[in-house]
């Protein structure tokens, strides 16, 4: 039988715990009140991506949209930006039938891996982040083992990606940033 009293305190333990979790998260700036227009973007992204990383980038763009989101040496992009750069990209991967493959990353940290990824992402595609410090041999016998359906690539890897004898779709970063600017920006269907 239940102890009343044991479940009473058992119960006010955890909800106070709770509390305490609410404030940390709001002092950190994470929790903060929504406008109706917000909430609304909010519950439309979560509703459409899910609770995967795709929401992300959707729940940032809604949240704060002038916030910066990525940066290297070559440029800065904000939420909003990321978003409807990652949504182009999306929808120019789904007409060349990427959606819902497992498509291979070769990049370093910078904007373009970023993108990458997020548009993967809403795409329902698997994401393989590969090592950048791979030679030709090495990639090629990655992507044949775990069944790469494409490669996207930092414009550097160009030669290592022409040398490994690959024979499947490779996308480098100049031919990503070519699909971004003929693309359609709003929201990819969700797989």
């Amino acid at each position: 039988m239940v102890d009343p009293r044991r479940w009473a305190n058992e119960y006010a333990t955890r909800m106070g715990h709770i509390v305490e979790d609410f404030q940390v998260l709001s002092r950190a700036g994470i929790l903060r009140p929504l406008g109706p227009q917000q909430m609304r973007g909010l519950v439309r992204e979560v509703r459409r991506w899910g609770l995967g990383p795709a929401a992300l980038y959707g729940v940032a763009a809604v949240r704060t949209p002038n916030t910066e989101a990525a940066a290297d040496t070559e440029r800065r992009v904000t939420f909003a930006e990321l978003n409807d750069r990652s949504n182009a990209l999306a929808n120019a991967l789904a007409e060349d039938a990427l959606a819902g493959g497992r498509v291979g990353l070769l990049a370093r940290n910078s904007v373009f891996f970023v993108e990458a990824t997020a548009a993967l992402a809403k795409l329902g595609s698997d994401t393989l982040f590969l090592n950048t410090g791979f030679a030709g041999p090495q990639l090629k016998e990655v992507a044949e083992r775990e069944g790469l359906s494409a490669l996207i690539h930092d414009e550097d890897f160009g030669p290592l990606v022409a040398s490994s004898g690959l024979r499947l779709p490779c996308y480098s970063s100049s031919a990503v940033d070519a699909l971004i600017a003929q693309g359609d920006p709003s929201p990819p269907p969700p797989p």
